[in-house]
This record gives structure tokens, sequence and C-alpha cells, in this order.
């Protein structure tokens, strides 16, 4: 699942009871425990633009995590949470 770059909206949730939670509540849960495998190393997460939409992917297996730039120390890191993690 998730093997291709897939719109945020196609998954999460459905809600199956009018009830119960709304799709805005489906969504931003979903996009939270996205946001923990994307820290984790375990997905890709993408926007083309502002306001866009959001699409995600699973990582492959033993595919390396991106360094970023961190503009504090000016090495090679992986930033989370406004931190700075040296590799």
């Amino acid at each position: 699942r998730l093997a291709d770059w897939t719109p945020l909206d196609q998954v999460a949730p459905r809600p199956e009871d009018p009830e119960g939670p709304s799709q805005a509540s489906y969504t931003a849960s979903t996009l939270s425990a996205s946001l923990e495998l994307v820290k984790e190393g375990a997905m890709d997460i993408r926007q083309t633009a502002p306001f866009a939409d959001l699409y995600l992917k699973r990582r492959g297996l033993g595919q390396p995590l991106e360094l970023t730039p961190c503009h504090e120390c000016a090495r090679q890191t992986w930033i989370s949470r406004r931190r700075c993690y040296l590799l």
C-alpha cells in the first residue's frame, strides 16, 4: 500500500457513522500519523505548492533519509520538530 504517490484525502478513512467523527477529524488524524511515519523515515510526503494537496508514499526498504542543511550549524543533518539532529 502507498507504493505510489497518493493524495492524503484518498488515504484517510471515510466516516461510516454520521453521528461519529467528521471527515476533517479522520483527515487530521491520518496527517498526524503520517507525519510521525515521515519522522521515523518510513514514509515520504510532498506538496507542490502552498495550500496544495499533500501526497504520501511509502519509503522503500533501505532507502536513505535525505539530509537537509541546518541553518543554525550549517552541517548536513536530519531536521525534525525544529531541532537539529546530527547523523
